[in-house]
């Protein structure tokens, strides 16, 4: 064989190598006409959010999905609210005096035009597909509602984070999570604090079928964290 033909080979074989890799991920990014249109505006008590009806959406190529819990404040005169889950967003706000109004932006912008907000202890992302997959990593950034309050409240021995916790299908069925892994991810550590998008490794957590997002902190009282509970994620890398 010529040396031509070897080179040939050999980058044929490379070629069907980098494809194949790219065959088994996929990277949930959030973007196109189905995901914008699941933004809602405005941002607090927007029509998509507080309403009675069901707010939840699918990714086509990795099966990744998630509902908004809602609450029936009705009888209060009141309407529906967003109780948890992870709600799609294109707002980008750095004002420095933001209130919950602003619950769906994000300071800094990475690039892209989506993003997600979770908000709120027991969101939750899952695969519909009944299946465990590897969530290799995920991009991370504060929303700016909680990044302000972390700014006015940070100093010696304040902390807020965002654990995730990964639960197989098998684990979920038999409502046993003593033994999920979790990853840590600290937005906010003394006067540390994330102020920008960063990409978190997730591949520790193993193959799961389920994400669920909780909030912790050190600025509490006897009703938990005062600390608004979000944070904007995007960008994830499933192993299909």
């Amino acid at each position: 064989m010529s040396l031509a033909a070897i080179a040939a080979a050999t980058m044929l074989s490379f070629t069907a190598c980098e494809k194949d890799e790219e065959e088994k991920t996929a990277t949930v990014d959030f973007e196109g006409e189905y995901w914008t249109a699941l933004i809602d505006n405005p941002q607090i008590y927007g029509p998509l959010i507080y309403s009675d009806k069901e707010y939840k959406w699918t990714d086509a190529k990795t099966s990744l999905s998630s509902e908004c819990a809602k609450a029936d404040w009705t009888q209060w005169g009141l309407g529906y609210g967003w109780q948890n889950g992870v709600a799609i967003s294109n707002y980008i706000c750095a004002d420095q005096d933001v209130k919950s109004d602003k619950q769906l932006s994000v300071p800094v912008s990475n690039g892209s035009k989506n993003f997600a907000i979770v908000w709120d202890d027991f969101s939750e992302l899952t695969f519909a597909d009944g299946k465990n997959h590897v969530v290799k990593s995920m991009k991370v950034s504060p929303t700016t509602y909680t990044l302000r309050n972390e700014q006015n409240s940070c100093g010696e021995g304040y902390s807020f984070k965002v654990i995730v916790t990964g639960i197989p299908m098998s684990t979920k069925a038999d409502a046993n999570v003593d033994n999920a892994k979790t990853v840590v991810i600290d937005l906010a550590k003394g006067k540390n604090l994330m102020e920008n998008w960063e990409t978190i490794d997730l591949s520790s957590l193993g193959a799961v079928n389920t994400l669920t997002f909780t909030f912790d902190g050190s600025d509490r009282n006897d009703w938990g964290v005062l600390t608004p509970k979000y944070v904007a994620i995007d960008d994830i890398e499933v192993e299909l």
